[in-house]
This record gives structure tokens, sequence and C-alpha cells, in this order.
């Protein structure tokens, strides 16, 4: 297997893994894999709309509304019309939401007990190494073939 394929397929792996531990997290706090990334995604884009929150989230308009929809019944995610046009209505998370979103991805969550247990195999300088090269290939894989880097 040449190195690009092993980049391909180790980069899938970690994303199975990771969503996994996701679906894991979300159902002990008893909402689906979807509806915690959907507040999570609120969480770092305050007061979009809905078109905007499936573009971020990479979903259909329709399967994002039905989300959403159980997600502002569940007291997760509210819903209010825009300041700047009076048509649109955005969404933000609620204080519930907030609360939701800490208990998944927080100290008692599955995926940050295993990477706090397993922090002691990476140093500092491996971590900052790490990062690095992830943005450094999210840089490579979102930038246009013949662009050139600003």
């Amino acid at each position: 297997m040449d190195e690009i394929s092993e980049i391909i397929a180790s980069l899938r792996e970690l994303k199975r893994v990771f969503f996994r531990l996701m679906q894991q997290d979300a159902e002990a706090v008893g909402i689906t894999g979807l509806q915690l990334m959907v507040i999570r995604t609120l969480a770092h884009h305050e007061n979009i709309t809905l078109n905007e929150l499936a573009e971020k989230t990479q979903l259909t308009a329709s399967t994002m509304s039905g989300v959403v929809d159980r997600l502002v019944k569940a007291g997760l995610v509210g819903r209010e019309r825009s300041e700047h046009d009076r048509r649109a209505l955005v969404l933000h998370l609620t204080d519930a939401g907030r609360e939701k979103l800490g208990d998944a991805f927080g100290p008692l969550s599955t995926f940050w007990r295993r990477l706090e247990a397993g922090r002691h195999r990476l140093s500092e300088q491996d971590i900052r190494e790490l990062l690095r090269l992830h943005h450094e290939l999210i840089t490579i894989l979102t930038t246009e073939e013949g662009e050139t880097e600003k």
C-alpha cells in the first residue's frame, strides 16, 4: 500500500472510531449522534439559519429541518426571528442544550476518558506536531489545485 493510501485508510479509521464514540456519548445523555453533532455545531456558530446549519454539517436542509424540530421540541435549541432580516429564523443553543453538550463532551464521556487515559503516551511535542500536521493536511485538502498558499 502506498503512503497516500495509508493516509486515507488511517483517516477513514479515525473517523469511524470518532463517530462510534460520539454515538456512545450521545446515547449516554439521551440524544442521537446526529443531534449531538448539530448542537455542537450550533455552539460554535450561534444565530445561524437552518440552511447555514445544514451546509456546515453537510446535511440536506430537509434532514436538518427534522433534526432541529426534535431539538426545539426537547428544549435544546431555540428558534427566533433574525434581528437583521425579520423574515429569517435563526437558531441558537439553549441553556439546556449547552448543558447537554457539556455532559456529552465533558470529562465523563467515553471519548474524553479514553483521550485522557492515553495522553501519557503522547508528549507535549507530539501533541503540538499532531495538531500542526492536522492543520497542514486540512489546508492541503481544502486548497484548490493550482492555487498557491497565501
